[in-house]
């Protein structure tokens, strides 16, 4: 599980998605859908702020980008098409413990 503020959202990391920008992102499904412009929301993209930044185990208070996901077909993907999130916030995120990467 992991926790991101501001949104205090508990969500379980689903996987890490590549770009060719070589930042580190991943998808994560929340625990509790919400509503974001007459949309459903299941699933929030993060990546880490600032260069050099990792997204995995053992973060603590790590400066991440949020973006919600518009098009649940990124849960198929393995490389993250800026196309289906919308970036909504910086936050910070800890406690990923159930999720390694690869």
């Amino acid at each position: 599980m992991l926790r991101v503020d501001p949104f205090f959202f508990e969500n379980q990391l689903l996987k890490p998605l590549s770009n060719p920008d070589g930042s580190d992102y991943a998808l994560a499904a929340l625990e509790n859908a919400i509503s974001w412009n007459s949309k459903r929301i299941d699933f929030i993209i993060i990546g880490g702020r600032f260069e050099g930044s990792r997204v995995g185990r053992g973060m603590k208070d790590l400066p991440v980008n949020i973006a919600l996901v518009i098009h649940n077909s990124i849960v198929n993907d393995n490389v993250l098409d800026f196309q289906k999130g919308e970036y909504v916030a910086i936050g910070f995120c800890d406690e990923i413990e159930s999720f390694e990467k690869a």
